[in-house]
């Protein structure tokens, strides 16, 4: 065979169609792979959702004193504060505190012991009937709050406006305060006394 036609048979070859090539079928995932992607999903979407809604339950504005807007996370330090007094002398009167504050009402019995921790003018003006207020220890504690928060604000705004500032000395004592706390709620913990722990967490908000 000569070179020329060589040459022509080695074009065509070249130029014949090349035979198609076996798709290779795609893996698919199995049902429990897709099912345990959605759940994660889902669980995902839930947990950011609630995180979301608790960091804005805790900065969302609750009360407003002049130009200061005082959020649930400050005024739950003045209330926790106050329901923290609450348990510590009714240890010392040997009061049931097993039932939540929401539930236990303000009575001319308990009026004496409650004067202790909180206003109690917030019931002038209001009866009782058969000894007992149409208000519960929850409602006078937060009625509390709500006024020492009112004062904090008033005092701050005053002594601000005379140009009183805190000295260096003055806010390193609140640093080893709060250092104190952090560190006497890991030493609770440690020791299992998970309500002291609870307790001081409350303070520390």
């Amino acid at each position: 065979m000569s070179a020329s036609r060589e040459r022509k048979k080695r074009i065509a070859q070249n130029q014949e169609p090349l035979a198609p090539q076996p798709k290779q079928p795609k893996k698919k995932l199995s049902e429990g792979w897709i099912f345990a992607i959605v759940m994660l999903s889902i669980i995902a979407v839930v947990i950011g959702s609630v995180l979301g809604f608790r960091l804005w339950q805790q900065n969302r504005t609750v009360l407003t004193v002049g130009e200061h807007k005082v959020s649930a996370k400050e005024f739950n330090y003045f209330y926790n504060s106050l329901a923290n007094n609450y348990f510590t002398y009714a240890s010392y009167f040997s009061i049931d505190t097993s039932l939540p504050l929401d539930e236990v009402p303000v009575s001319e019995e308990n009026m004496s012991f409650l004067s202790y921790v909180a206003d109690t003018s917030y019931l002038e003006g209001k009866q009782a009937t058969n000894g007992v207020y149409d208000v519960t220890v929850a409602q006078l504690l937060a009625n509390t709050a709500k006024e020492q928060a009112i004062q904090c604000y008033v005092v701050y705004d005053a002594a601000k406006a005379a140009g009183y500032e805190l000295s260096a000395e003055e806010l390193a004592e609140i640093d080893a305060e709060i250092e104190a706390l952090i560190q006497a709620r890991q030493d609770a913990k440690k020791a299992k006394n998970f309500a002291e722990a609870d307790r001081i967490r409350d303070l520390l908000k």
